[in-house]
């Protein structure tokens, strides 16, 4: 009778914990998000700036990095997350100069990271991305060229989220539809309440927006100065 003493499977993030602890790092902070690390790391992050300096790179930090990727685990950052924060930033119409400061501070306390041993390498280190200003200012031209051929089409991709979901919920697939029909982001579709919608005219007032963050799900108003209506 055998007396191997039964195996037992690790699970998921583990390895990683273990692969910190042993270069010292306590595992509490290697699975800090960003948000959490770079509020508890910023002062060390920004060292020598001048204050006419902070002020903006911390604006950037609080009004594009952390509602964009601060609900992230520090190591999840990755290249193709900052590129399309980035891309994000710009298609809402933020300029060159909010765009350059927001990335200077998110390469800061990504470079604190490194220099902490939670990740190997900065993903903030975008380049080419002021290309993209163009890029949006021909779709802004041509909106079109983006646009979906059919409804058949829309339901591709509703139809994909919904069989990789837990349990094949419809719910995603309708959220999809909806936000594709209407044209609005995420945080305002999940602001909906029944009440925002006029089922006579079929127009939908949007008064709020919901974004994620690390200390929950705010709601504030929408990034328009005034309800918009959706028809």
């Amino acid at each position: 009778m055998s007396h191997t003493r039964p195996r037992r499977r690790l699970k998921h993030g583990w390895p990683e914990l273990l692969a910190a602890a042993q270069r010292g790092i306590d595992p509490a902070t290697s699975r800090q998000t960003l948000a959490e690390y770079g509020n508890a790391n910023m002062k060390l992050a920004l060292r020598g700036l001048q204050p006419k300096t902070t002020d903006p790179y911390l604006a950037g930090w609080k009004l594009r990095v952390v509602p964009s990727l601060g609900h992230l685990p520090v190591p999840a950052v990755t290249n193709g997350a900052v590129d399309r924060s980035v891309y994000g930033w710009i298609a809402d119409g933020e300029g060159r100069s909010t765009v350059k400061n927001t990335l200077a501070v998110l390469v800061r306390v990504m470079q604190q990271a490194v220099r902490d041993g939670l990740t190997d390498v900065n993903p903030a280190r975008v380049v080419g991305w002021q290309s993209q200003y163009k890029q949006a200012q021909d779709e802004l031209d041509d909106p079109r060229a983006l646009a979906l051929r059919d409804f058949a089409q829309l339901q591709r991709p509703a139809g994909a989220l919904v069989a990789a979901s837990y349990d094949r919920y419809a719910g995603w697939g309708d959220v999809v539809v909806f936000m594709a029909c209407t044209a609005t982001r995420i945080g305002a579709t999940s602001s909906v309440r029944v009440h925002d919608i006029d089922p006579v005219n079929w127009i939908w007032t949007v008064r709020r927006q919901t974004t994620p963050s690390p200390s929950g799900s705010p709601t504030s108003t929408p990034r328009a100065k005034s309800p918009a209506a959706h028809r």
